[in-house]
């Protein structure tokens, strides 16, 4: 099954937890031998590092699923934490407790090149979400949303988020001050249409009669926003249109800085697998399973070029039939030019 480069670096990832969470007693056992040397030296560390041991068993030994759901939960549970306020401190921590766990590890898995990588990838990625302020909060669109119905540039009262099922449209999420919305959301208001479902919407409203309430959609994605405001469509959607399309070009910039990250890390991972060879033979076989093993790709062989007599001849094969590989000898002239 072909894996894209994000998939590729995601299994690497969960290989990661699923080897941490493997080794979780081993690797318990090693924190708390660091916090009990850190205590009989009464060093101020060790407070920290006993919260930090707790957040990150709570974070990493238990079963989960996304991988991306994962990191952005340590990300907003880290934050919220007071106790785990960045400093040098507490980077000093999280390295401890990143060598601890390699420690605890080696003795069940020796050196095991891709489990040490794995591990070493996780942990990195995880000191990225947590010490570095990550631009994923700016292009969010619930953030995005909320900062334009709070906005005073724009009179908007309420935006309601609807997704489309097979039964009509149903409210997902409302962004607004509006307690008896709020309230009522958790019923799940439905209807066969964005008409009805609008004027459901306006009943619930206080009444104001000085000015009548409009409501309009706009199609984003999958989803359909409602706006509420008091002004005419005219007025209000040529300034939502420019700024969902300014958070839209802001959002495909950000897409390509993470996907040029992602070619970094990979790359990086890469050159440290090569890199282990002793051999020019074992050179050959971590060049081929790098590139299926890190890069987007299903299989690989590596060939040679002779410039005396112009031929290309196998050297390895990847998830290929090596043997059929190496006995691959092809005059140049002779390939075809794609």
């Amino acid at each position: 099954m072909y894996l894209t480069l994000k998939e590729k670096m995601n299994k690497i990832l969960e290989n990661g937890v699923g080897i941490i969470q493997e080794h979780r007693e081993l690797i318990l056992a090693k924190w708390k031998e660091k916090l009990s040397e850190l205590q009989k030296r009464q060093n101020i560390a060790a407070q920290q590092l006993e919260t930090a041991m707790g957040f990150f068993s709570e974070m990493l030994f238990s079963k989960r699923g996304d991988i991306e759901e994962l990191f952005k939960d340590i990300q907003e549970k880290w934050r919220k934490n007071s106790d785990l306020v960045p400093s040098n401190q507490i980077i000093f921590i999280f390295t401890l407790l990143e060598n601890a766990a390699h420690e605890a590890i080696k003795s069940n898995i020796g050196d095991s090149f891709q489990k040490h990588q794995a591990v070493q990838y996780l942990f990195s990625k995880i000191h990225e979400a947590i010490f570095t302020k990550s631009d994923d909060e700016k292009f969010d669109m619930n953030n995005f949303l909320e900062q334009l119905v709070t906005s005073r540039q724009l009179p908007i009262h309420w935006i309601a988020e609807l997704t489309k099922s097979e039964d009509g449209f149903y409210v997902e999420k409302m962004y607004g001050q509006i307690n008896r919305l709020s309230q009522t959301i958790g019923s799940n208001i439905k209807a066969d249409t964005i008409f009805t479902l609008s004027e459901s919407l306006l009943e619930l409203m206080p009444e104001e009669p000085e000015k009548k309430k409009q409501i309009f959609p706009i199609p984003w994605e999958e989803k359909i926003l409602l706006f509420c405001t008091k002004e005419t469509e005219s007025q209000v959607i040529p300034f939502v249109m420019h700024s969902l399309q300014m958070f839209h070009t802001d959002e495909k910039a950000l897409k390509k800085i993470k996907q040029k990250q992602l070619w970094k890390d990979a790359i990086i991972l890469f050159n440290e697998w090569i890199m282990r060879s002793k051999t020019l033979n074992q050179a050959f076989e971590n060049i081929t399973s790098g590139f299926v093993n890190y890069l987007p790709f299903e299989r690989c062989a590596l060939f040679a070029y002779s410039s005396t007599d112009q031929s290309g001849f196998g050297l390895y094969g990847y998830q290929l039939n090596n043997e059929e590989i190496k006995n691959i000898n092809e005059n140049i002239d002779g390939l075809p030019p794609f």
